[in-house]
């Protein structure tokens, strides 16, 4: 980032809710995705589902390194014994791992998410092998609809 003469850092927890928000949007894009796979109406070729599948394993793979060290965040930083520090530490360690909206849930949500619309592709994947087959034998020779 690039600052310039009068310009003002972003506040941090205006930073936090905007990751926060943005993790929720692509939460909301793969339950959307999931949903439609799940329906059995949606059938997903070979090779754009695998393309899928390698973009959801990487995502996998970043949320688990994203929870590993999200664990180290997850206690009470030593702010002090004063009733301030005691409530500040307090806040961060809610904001960390506690809270319903905190770091740690969210990404446990995502996680989730993952889970769900990867089975789900692999579903449709099956649906689209599986309807193509039967279309398939049609245009065998000999075979009559």
């Amino acid at each position: 980032m690039t600052l310039g003469i009068g310009d003002r850092l972003p506040a941090v927890g205006t930073a936090m809710n905007d990751s926060k928000a943005e993790l929720g949007r692509s939460i909301e894009m793969i339950n959307k995705l999931s949903e439609l796979t799940a329906s059995g109406k949606v059938a997903v070729d070979p090779i754009g589902g695998g393309s899928l599948l390698s973009a959801i394993g990487d995502a996998r793979t970043r949320v688990a390194e994203l929870r590993q060290s999200g664990d180290s965040i997850d206690h009470k930083p030593p702010l002090g014994a004063d009733p301030v520090s005691t409530a500040m530490a307090k806040k961060f360690h809610g904001r960390a791992g506690k809270d319903d909206l905190s770091f740690l849930t969210v990404l446990g949500k995502y996680e989730e998410a993952l889970e769900a619309v990867e089975s789900n592709v692999r579903a449709a994947m099956r649906n689209y092998t599986s309807t193509d087959g039967g279309n398939a034998i049609r245009f065998r020779p000999g075979v009559q609809a």
